[in-house]
């Protein structure tokens, strides 16, 4: 991969990097380090060796990095919850959609967060656009426990998600148990 091919896909990839590592429960912080170490080392890893598939590797050298750090750093994974809904949302008119939006993204972050770590990798990977074979091959798993995971994974956040009712001003309260 020459510098002209690396830079468009940096460009192309570097959010939706940083997107899967958040989604495995990293904080931004987290992710942004891990993406722009795993984006250097795949440059460079490219300067003297072929790689077969870069979207998978940065994929897989990022998760690798953020859990190093987390183990290194209890303190950031405490704080995940709290940062993940910092990222700006682009596609929203006014503050108060902004402040909605985000409010939403963070709850759905926080209910990834609490699925079990296997459904969770597996539906970052499903949501970066990888097939359920490509999961299976990346992660050395049989197709079906991919898609088992992925099938659990779905029906849990929509359980959680079915739990909370949208109210007037954008506020949002926990549906009670019946």
């Amino acid at each position: 991969m020459n510098h002209e091919e690396f830079s468009d896909f940096f460009r192309r990839d570097y959010s939706g990097l940083m997107r899967h590592v958040r989604m495995l429960g990293h904080d931004r912080e987290t992710a942004a380090d891990a993406a722009q170490q795993a984006m250097v080392l795949l440059f460079e890893q490219t300067q003297t060796h072929q790689v077969r598939a870069p979207r998978a590797w940065v994929r897989i050298v990022a998760r690798r990095l953020a859990m190093h750090d987390r183990t290194r750093n209890t303190k950031r994974d405490q704080l995940h919850a709290q940062q993940a809904a910092q990222a700006p949302l682009a596609s929203c008119t006014s503050p108060e959609e902004a402040a909605l939006e985000a409010s939403e993204a963070q709850r759905v972050l926080e209910i990834i967060a609490q699925l079990p770590p296997q459904q969770r990798q597996v539906l970052a990977w499903h949501y970066d656009g990888f097939t359920a074979k490509e999961i299976a091959e990346i992660l050395d798993l049989k197709r079906s426990t991919v898609d088992s995971n992925l099938r659990h994974a779905r029906d849990r956040v929509k359980a959680r998600l079915a739990q909370f009712v949208l109210v007037g001003e954008g506020r949002s309260y926990e549906r009670p148990s019946v």
